[in-house]
C-alpha cells in the first residue's frame, strides 16, 4: 500500500475547513446560550407581570387609591412589554436586543 503524498496546500485546506467547522460549532453554542438567556428573561418578566397583575386586582377589589392602582398597571405592562420582548429575541437569537427602559416607579 502506497502512503498518501501531502502537499503544503493540501493541508492548508484541511487546515481551513476544519477551522470552518470548529467556527461555525462555536457560533451555534453561542447563539444557543444566547437563546437561553432570552428566555429565561421572558419567563421572568411574564412571571413578573402576572405577580403584579394579581396585586393590581386586589387593589381593585379593596377599593385602593388611584395612584396605587395606575403604579401597579404600568409595572403589569412594562413587564408583559419586556417578556413579548425576549420571546422575540429568543427566536431570532443573532439579532441585536435595545436595552430596556427603566421600570415605572
Amino acid at each position: 500500500m502506497r502512503v498518501p503524498k501531502f502537499r503544503i496546500r493540501t493541508l492548508m485546506i484541511a487546515v481551513a475547513v476544519l477551522g470552518i467547522a470548529f467556527g461555525g460549532h462555536a457560533g451555534f453554542q453561542r447563539m444557543n446560550q444566547r437563546m437561553q438567556r432570552f428566555l429565561f428573561l421572558a419567563r421572568h418578566h411574564l412571571q413578573q407581570g402576572v405577580v403584579n397583575r394579581l396585586h393590581l386586582e386586589g387593589l381593585v377589589a379593596h377599593g385602593a387609591a388611584k395612584a396605587d392602582i395606575e403604579k401597579y398597571r404600568m409595572r403589569s405592562e412594562y413587564h408583559h412589554a419586556l417578556s413579548l420582548k425576549y420571546k422575540y429575541a429568543s427566536r431570532h437569537p443573532w439579532l441585536a436586543v435595545s436595552s430596556d427602559p427603566p421600570e415605572p416607579r
